[in-house]
């Protein structure tokens, strides 16, 4: 009997389908990145655990890792009486996965702290770590996302992906360990335990770097659009933002024109803007192991500073809702320690 001249194309849509879940079953079971990716779940787990235990307002630090280790929410909860959440992990996730994780820690009354990266307002809107994590870890965010984005972060793995997740995975299991894994976390979410004297290792590593010029905020991005949604979605839900400046060497040149252009977005979309009188700038003895990244004296230190300006703004814990101060004193809060 004469074979179907369909045979052949049927063989080879049955052969691609085959491959297409081959893969996806490699990668969304199998293969993974425990030290890397795996530390960005670990982090939620334990962030999401203390969230659950909080009643009332509460603050939630919003940014890449310049929130978790360079801020503590220890710290600020001790001085504002507030309780502290900090959602921060890594800007590895991309400007609108750190914005989407933010939301599922975020209710009315709370207030968000965020001291986001430079690099992030001018930034990738996804960066590298953001799909991984999405496939491996969190399936019911990832199936939130437009369908564009779930098919880029289905088939966002390569053969780099593999032999590094590979590598990975050999390490896990000869019980090798990242300098950050569960055990540097305290219950609310801080990185703990980065001392100066750990930071001797990195100290090659803190560098000067260049920051945005105010005019590259101006300028209508992916990254921004994601911001600005994420500060109208805070409004609309009873929810307050204060944003603020990241950690950085003293010797980085911060003009007044882009804490202008910073405090603009937040405070245009009916939000606060603070900053600190020194900018957030420290020396480079402060920093632990790259230049967003303040080592635990100093990250105490900021943090005492930071909930100093923030404090005169926050309501009782015993209230409702957090009282702020009216939109007509926003503008000089950012401006008046500079």
């Amino acid at each position: 009997m004469p074979s179907s001249p369909l045979r052949p194309l049927v063989l080879f849509i049955g052969c691609c389908a085959l491959s297409v879940v081959l893969y996806l079953a490699l990668f969304a079971t199998v293969v993974g990145k425990p030290l890397t990716v795996g530390f960005m779940d670990v982090s939620f787990q334990v962030k999401s655990a203390h969230a659950r235990t909080i009643e009332g307002p509460k603050l939630v630090i919003v940014a890449g890792s310049n929130g978790m280790i360079s801020h503590r929410c220890e710290t600020l909860e001790a001085e504002t009486g507030w309780p502290c959440v900090n959602a921060a992990v890594t800007a590895a996730l991309g400007v609108e996965l750190i914005l989407a994780k933010a939301r599922q820690f975020l209710k009315s009354g709370d207030v968000v702290v965020m001291p986001w990266e430079y690099t992030l307002y001018v930034g990738d809107i996804i960066r590298d770590g953001g799909y991984p994590y999405l496939v491996a870890h969190d399936r019911g965010l990832l199936f939130d996302q437009p369908s564009h984005r779930i098919a880029e972060a289905l088939f966002s793995f390569d053969f780099h992906f593999l032999v590094s997740a590979l590598v990975e995975t050999g390490l896990a299991t000869a019980g090798v360990e990242r300098r950050f894994n569960r055990d540097t976390l305290n219950r609310h979410g801080d990185l703990v335990g980065h001392t100066p004297e750990l930071a001797a290792d990195f100290v090659d590593a803190v560098v000067d770097f260049p920051v945005p010029v105010a005019a590259e905020l101006t300028v209508a991005s992916e990254s921004l659009s994601e911001i600005e949604t994420f500060l109208d979605w805070c409004a609309d839900n009873g929810i307050r933002v204060i944003g603020t400046l990241p950690t950085v060497p003293d010797s980085t040149a911060i003009s007044e024109s882009l804490v202008q252009a910073i405090a603009r977005l937040y405070e245009s979309r009916g939000h606060l803007f603070v900053a600190t009188a020194n900018r957030g700038r420290y020396p480079r003895a402060c920093f632990y192991d790259t230049f967003y990244h303040l080592n635990e004296s100093c990250q105490i230190r900021h943090s005492r500073l930071v909930a100093e300006r923030i404090r005169p703004f926050l309501a009782p814990t015993d209230e409702s809702l957090p009282s702020l101060h009216p939109a007509q004193e926003r503008m000089s809060l950012g401006h008046e320690e500079s």
